[in-house]
């Protein structure tokens, strides 16, 4: 196995035994998991304190302590990556912590119109998603989308049906959402899915599917997009305020779309719109992005994690040439 040269090892990892810890310790991606893990009604997401992201909370301490099964699907403490992509993929080819193992790489758009419309990077997600379900080959589709009431705007995880159901989930979610919620659902519903989520979200489904081979059949699809976004929805209401608007008044908010690199964009209800280009809206909000940290699992019996720290040097894709990494991130 090799890694990319510019990640090292590190031992800063801090104690995390149960669900406790992991929100204690500023871990967990609100990806709902854990709830899907642990028996029926025993646990659930609700808005930390300060209303900046959704952490569990257990119901029935009778029957969830936070280091059972519940423990054992959350990807905040970490991915066993090596074995998950071996299982996939097999050993013989490289390994890298962006890439993974891969057999073919291409480059891809869509052509329907109404995609590339609000699409950021040629709305190939978008495109797969809805060829799957025309095509018949999976019932329902994953996806997120922002829902706007009298307290602003969140995120919300539901199963889309249609090309249209897609379009409404377009764009990036750069804050939490609640997918790995779907599990327990599509399982109890039968049929087959594309679960389309973040590496992280695509890989607690992979431990779920090691415990339940229900989920294995229930999700013969996945997709994964890279991730770059933010541990809480602080960004969000920053934006919000800083363009001077109240947050019940937004009716549209895109945190990308329109094109490759793409543009931000918020509307009103009183016809109020404000556009800025990706990335450069975020400078000046002072709030940190998700730490460029991946917790390498290395033995699930004993919970001994291992920390791998983005550090400065080359890149090196097997089979491309080397280009120059700016340094930490």
């Amino acid at each position: 196995m090799k890694w990319l040269p510019w990640w090292e090892p590190t031992d800063s990892v801090p104690k995390v035994e149960s669900i406790q810890d992991v929100v204690r310790t500023g871990l967990c991606i609100s990806c709902g998991a854990c709830v899907s893990a642990a028996p029926q009604s025993s646990m659930r997401m609700v808005l930390d304190k300060r209303g900046r992201i959704y952490v569990p909370e257990i119901l029935d301490p009778s029957a969830v302590s936070g280091r059972g099964p519940e423990f054992e699907a959350c990807p905040g403490v970490g991915l066993p990556l090596g074995k998950l992509s071996a299982d996939l993929l097999g050993e013989g080819m490289d390994m890298t912590l962006e890439l993974g193992r891969y057999r073919l790489a291409i480059a891809a758009r869509s052509t329907d119109s109404s995609i590339l419309a609000e699409a950021s990077s040629g709305g190939v997600m978008t495109e797969i998603a809805a060829h799957l379900l025309e095509k018949g080959y999976v019932d329902g589709v994953t996806i997120a989308r922002f829902e706007y009431g009298p307290n602003g705007l969140r995120p919300v995880s539901l199963i889309a049906r249609s090309r249209e159901d897609l379009i409404t989930g377009q764009g990036s979610k750069y804050c939490p959402t609640l997918t790995n919620l779907l599990v327990r659902e599509c399982i109890a519903e039968g049929g087959r899915y594309l679960f389309s989520g973040t590496p992280c979200q695509v890989g607690a489904l992979r431990l779920a599917m090691s415990r339940q081979p229900e989920a294995a059949k229930v999700f013969p699809y996945t997709m994964g997009n890279f991730c770059g976004g933010y541990r809480d929805y602080r960004l969000i209401d920053w934006l919000i305020s800083k363009h001077g608007f109240v947050p019940s008044e937004v009716k549209f908010f895109r945190f990308r779309g329109g094109g490759q690199p793409g543009t931000m964009v918020i509307e009103t209800r009183n016809g109020r719109r404000v556009s800025e280009p990706y990335p450069n809206y975020a400078r000046g909000s002072g709030i940190p992005k998700l730490k460029r940290y991946v917790l390498h699992r290395r033995d699930r019996g004993t919970g001994r994690l291992r920390l791998w720290r983005r550090v400065a040097g080359p890149v090196h894709v097997p089979g491309h040439p080397v280009v120059d990494h700016p340094g930490p991130v």
